[in-house]
């Protein structure tokens, strides 16, 4: 549902990695944070109409965040936090290190989506402290009469 959509975030040290990297199902590219900027650092993604949703997919380089929270949001702005129950895989290897899956309690209306991010992995120093979430893709919740739709 956010692939392609407008995007954006609460810094970026270069053009090089815009938000709209995030939004781009390209696992080889980022959005990534201003390096030691003050938590919470953010990413948001207009889906440009209400969609009821479900879910939502996180993946990260090893510059990713020890906690973070997905919010949602009808009018732009208005942010609310979701109950979420969040599944993480951890990968040794390539562009994504860690993929969480974070399952809404409840099926939310939302035009707006953000992922708010605190704390950087402490074991990657080179390029500075900073979040590179290669993708953040939110879920429709399935319709009568089908699959849910990613992106």
């Amino acid at each position: 549902m956010a692939l392609n959509k407008p995007a954006t975030a609460s810094s970026q040290p270069s053009r090089g990695s815009p938000a709209k990297k995030a939004f781009d199902n390209n696992a080889a590219s980022w959005w990534a944070s201003q390096p030691a900027a003050p938590d919470p650092q953010w990413i948001a993604v207009d889906i440009e109409a209400v969609h009821r949703v479900s879910a939502a997919k996180i993946y990260f380089s090893d510059r990713f965040a020890l906690r973070f929270a997905v919010q949602l949001a009808v009018l732009e702005g208005e942010w609310r936090d979701v109950n979420a129950t969040v599944d993480t895989e951890e990968i040794a290897g390539g562009d994504n290190h860690r993929i969480h899956r974070v399952m809404f309690s409840n099926v939310q209306e939302a035009r707006y989506a953000r992922l708010q991010l605190w704390g950087t992995n402490p074991h990657v120093k080179a390029y500075g402290e900073r979040y590179t979430p290669t993708e953040f893709m939110i879920i429709a919740a399935p319709d009568d009469g089908g699959a849910a739709r990613t992106q």
